[in-house]
């Protein structure tokens, strides 16, 4: 007794696919390399013989969603190694359209980074152009490069405090020249 192979494999396929796997995995020019490659003979047949081979094996195929991005393919024929054979180039199909997929997905990606990353980029040119704008504008303001902000501060704070005692100076030896100045204008 001869033990047929069983009728339906599980496949592992994420949930991207879905939609696309009843349109594109029996499209013609895949029904057409299903049997090719699975030595359905094409051989001898006529155009509506072959039109009609590729029909009945549309409708004899079927992909159902067993859950958990996993599908169930089914076929039935009387010859276990055709079974095989269909089953094997659907799974070569949804795999190849799954690599392909990835791929555009993978581009689209990279490019939608490459957009970004040129966005930010430029956006880190314009903050770092108005940094260098108000470092100039504010270079007296800003901490130098031997001290931080507090340091500074105290430094003008000396040096204020060191003009303001020549200010006191000043108007001190001011006042002093101008009563010797009004004592000799009157005397």
């Amino acid at each position: 007794m001869i033990r047929r192979p069983p009728r339906s494999t599980l496949f592992p396929y994420t949930t991207l696919f879905r939609s696309l796997l009843a349109k594109t995995v029996l499209n013609r020019a895949n029904l057409e390399q299903i049997a090719y490659k699975s030595n359905l003979d094409m051989g001898g047949l006529s155009k509506a013989q072959k039109e009609g081979l590729l029909d009945l094996l549309a409708r004899s195929i079927h992909i159902t969603d067993a859950g958990q991005d996993l599908y169930v393919v089914e076929y039935s024929n009387p010859k276990p190694a055709v079974v095989k054979a269909v089953v094997q180039e659907v799974l070569n199909i949804m795999m190849a359209d799954a690599v392909g997929t990835t791929a555009k997905s993978s581009i689209s990606a990279q490019k939608f980074l490459n957009t970004q990353v040129r966005k930010y980029s430029n956006k880190l040119n314009g903050a770092e152009q108005a940094l260098a704008k108000f470092k100039r504008e504010n270079i007296g303001y800003l901490p130098a490069e031997n001290g931080n902000y507090f340091t500074q501060l105290q430094v003008a704070r000396q040096r204020r405090d060191g003009l303001l005692d020549h200010l006191a100076i000043a108007r001190t030896q001011y006042k002093a020249l101008k009563s010797q100045t009004d004592r000799k204008s009157v005397g």
